[in-house]
């Protein structure tokens, strides 16, 4: 099912969560302003996944606010817009999670992805307040600074801060890759190791105090 920006252009569209269900496959919805969810969307045939995209295909004038959460099962979830905010949770059960935004990333919401890869990124902005749980799942996170928030998994957390620092306190990983313009201060418990490099100020690492701090 796709709902294309053509589509009622220049007005509002109520869709129902129960009939994006019904079309039991993958969902594909494109806003040229904002999108709102209002409503908790549950994808429940195995391996549906939704694609929403707010502000064009450029996703660089509209609003992704997402407070009643999105859930598939092993469907993957990908958002497109200038700015994604709210606190609604996304959980996939496996499925790949894909967040992107043309200005600074907001979301809030637990994001629980069962062991699918989870990736959070700005083009133009920072990546703040992002809690994350992936399982096994890789976390990618990438933007001009990273800040607040909790990433885990038990594989592998990657956080890239393209022109300013990283600042967060709660990384749990197999192994966490942090890198940086400007300083770095985070607290990492690692069961493999830490690596950190800031090509321009400095880094502080610690960790819950009851684990070794591998580097």
């Amino acid at each position: 099912m796709v709902d294309e920006f053509a589509d009622f252009s220049g007005n509002v569209v109520t869709v129902a969560p129960t009939t994006l269900d019904k079309v039991a496959a993958d969902v594909v919805l494109q806003a040229n302003r904002d999108v709102y969810i209002k409503d908790a969307i549950a994808l429940n045939t195995a391996g549906a996944g939704i694609t929403i995209i707010a502000g064009g295909a450029s996703y660089n004038a509209g609003s992704i606010v997402n407070t009643a959460g999105i859930s598939t099962t092993a469907g993957a979830v990908t958002l497109r817009a200038q700015a994604i905010s709210g606190a609604g949770g996304i959980t996939t059960t496996g499925g790949e999670v894909d967040l992107l935004t043309s200005g600074t990333l907001n979301y809030s919401g637990a994001i629980n992805s069962g062991g699918g890869a989870v990736t959070l990124a700005s083009q133009s902005g920072a990546v703040n307040s992002a809690n994350v749980n992936a399982g096994s799942g890789t976390i990618q996170a990438t933007g001009q600074s990273i800040s607040s928030g909790s990433y885990h998994s038990t594989g592998t957390v990657n956080l890239t801060a393209t022109t300013g620092g990283i600042s967060v306190s709660d990384i749990k990983a197999g192994i966490a890759n942090l890198t940086a313009t400007s300083s770095i201060n985070a607290d990492v418990v690692v069961t493999d190791r830490v690596n950190a490099s800031s090509s321009g100020s400095s880094v502080s690492l610690s960790n819950d105090g009851t684990s070794a701090l591998r580097l």
